[in-house]
């Protein structure tokens, strides 16, 4: 697909963006996806749908929304991830209503050494939606487990009985698939408890 911009006394690049822009192939794959989705929103409801609009506001929402890695071995096992100010840019919320989210179990949240606040983007899905049913499963794991990064990974280790899909991968699917994923959550995490007391697994 080509992409053509249609020439505009008005239109301008952001500062500190060289001209031409120079993108890497995934990112010029993504812009191109976007102008193909937002070409077909124009056919459908007509170029004025964008009179109003704060094209750096959009602009800044996008960016928002592509999660960034953490340049370690958890962005192959976890991540990418996305932080607590890209949230709020892309969701439009702000930190309190992300802490209750998270004291809710309904966002996962891990902390660097640094001390900042990560949020996994597996939990998001392709509209930004959180992944369903989390908040049933997270609260089984966390006695069990050392810390939410040790979660995160619980939630992307694929399993032979499913296949080699992940608990993460699980809960996107049927009633049927979420309440497995949370009878392994339940298994495992007696499991795991069982061993540090030497107690049965299901007592």
């Amino acid at each position: 697909m080509e992409l053509r911009i249609a020439a505009s006394e008005s239109a301008s690049l952001g500062a500190g963006v060289r001209s031409p822009v120079e993108l890497s192939p995934v990112a010029g794959a993504l812009v191109v996806e976007f102008a193909a989705k937002l070409q077909q929103r124009l056919d459908a409801e007509g170029d004025d749908a964008l009179d109003a609009l704060d094209v750096g506001r959009v602009a800044d929402r996008l960016v928002a929304s592509v999660p960034s890695t953490q340049h370690s071995e958890w962005d192959e096992l976890i991540g990418p991830f996305y932080d607590t100010a890209a949230l709020v840019a892309w969701k439009r919320v702000t930190r309190q209503r992300l802490s209750i989210l998270r004291r809710q179990h309904r966002l996962l949240s891990v902390r660097t050494r640094d001390g900042v606040t990560l949020h996994p983007s597996f939990q998001f899905d392709t509209d930004g939606g959180l992944t369903p049913a989390l908040d049933g499963i997270v609260p089984l794991l966390q006695p069990a487990l050392a810390d939410d990064w040790s979660v995160a990974l619980w939630f992307n280790t694929p399993i032979d009985e499913w296949q080699g899909r992940t608990p993460a991968e699980m809960l996107r699917g049927s009633a049927e698939d979420q309440e497995s994923v949370r009878l392994r959550a339940t298994e495992d995490a007696a499991t795991l408890l069982a061993s540090r007391t030497g107690a049965p697994a299901s007592a």
